[in-house]
């Protein structure tokens, strides 16, 4: 894969998703970078547009982001993912792992942590 092109945040936190959406706009200008708070939404845009990656909470408030990324990959198969989370001990983090994910960035986390996980992502192509 080249840059990406379209990039998914999913996040109940609207402050880290608007920072992390405004690390990935500046290292990446071409892209589009689309925020959730919800799953349902996230879920139902994926199955609209292509995303190249896939930037997913652990826990989008009472709902599991993991299930959503296990979503994601049945629409797109390959679909890069990385996953966010402030509880890394937690079993669901430990779920998280089954889906291979590029990275598991425990908050708070970097803009460069971030940016890293997308060029991760281009340079091992899909």
């Amino acid at each position: 894969m080249s840059m990406p092109r379209r990039l998914l945040i999913v996040d109940d936190e609207p402050v880290l998703a608007r920072g992390v959406q405004r690390a990935l706009q500046r290292a990446f200008p071409q892209c589009v970078v689309e925020v959730f708070h919800d799953v349902e939404g996230a879920r139902l845009r994926a199955a609209e547009v292509t995303f190249d990656v896939a930037l997913l909470d652990v826990h989008v408030g009472s709902a599991s982001g993991v299930s959503l990324g296990l979503a994601l990959r049945q629409i797109a198969p390959g679909l890069p993912i990385a996953f966010m989370t402030g509880e890394p001990q937690a079993a669901e983090t430990s779920r998280a792992l089954a889906l291979e994910p590029l990275a598991i960035l425990t908050k708070p986390f970097s803009a460069e942590d971030v940016v890293n996980v997308i060029e991760m992502a281009s340079e091992r192509g899909r």
